[in-house]
């Protein structure tokens, strides 16, 4: 289960949990963020009857992340392990998506990063020295070649291999494919209020 942040226990429209209509699905997911509709939209194509509990909040993570997608990351310039293969799958679920909703959610882009010290100039010498990171990281820059007032007294190098996912415009997407199958609720959801029952759990009048 995939617990939002609570906010009541009040279903639209004045109800509680307990008064909506009777259902019951083989999975219930709690949270339609960018994980809850990754899962949800798995299921989905497995065959799965699931449903989805979601409160709509506008300013949830998933509604507001970057979704930045950077292989070799922090001060230490770290490889994320399995780096190319994460990627190639995301870009291939991300993809997948796109042919069935028609919108456009993933787009391959480097990365600029700025170089903050002397000390991250020599990691990079070090970096770019391994075969792991070859695929990743791009020749460094001259300090002031991006120009236009950009903070590059260090210099800068490109990230290769990254992507960027339109977080939000994926959430929704997902969402209207939901309700259009009649997958989606819209409620706020208290952890407390799902109640294990035999091999399953129960929310109100939806169990699962």
């Amino acid at each position: 289960l995939i617990m939002p942040r609570v906010r009541g226990a009040r279903l639209r429209g004045g109800g509680t949990a307990d008064t909506m209509p009777a259902m019951e699905a083989e999975v219930l997911i709690i949270g339609q963020g960018l994980a809850g509709s990754v899962l949800a939209w798995e299921l989905l194509e497995a065959g799965v009857d699931v449903r989805v509990v979601d409160d709509d909040h506008a300013t949830s993570a998933s509604r507001v992340a970057a979704g930045l997608a950077n292989p070799v990351t922090g001060k230490r310039l770290t490889l994320t392990p399995g780096a190319g293969d994460l990627l190639r799958q995301a870009r291939r679920r991300y993809r997948a998506l796109e042919r069935v909703t028609g919108r456009r959610l993933w787009s391959d882009r480097p990365i600029r990063r700025l170089v903050a010290s002397e000390r991250e100039r020599a990691q990079w010498h070090k970096r770019v020295a391994d075969p792991a990171y070859a695929p990743f990281l791009g020749e460094l820059q001259a300090p002031g070649a991006l120009g236009a007032g950009l903070p590059d007294g260090q210099g800068s190098f490109a990230i290769r291999g990254a992507g960027r996912l339109a977080v939000a415009a994926l959430v929704e997407a997902v969402a209207t494919e939901l309700a259009a199958r009649g997958r989606l609720v819209r409620a706020p959801l208290a952890p407390a209020q799902v109640v294990p029952e035999g091999n399953g759990a129960r929310w109100g009048r939806l169990r699962a």
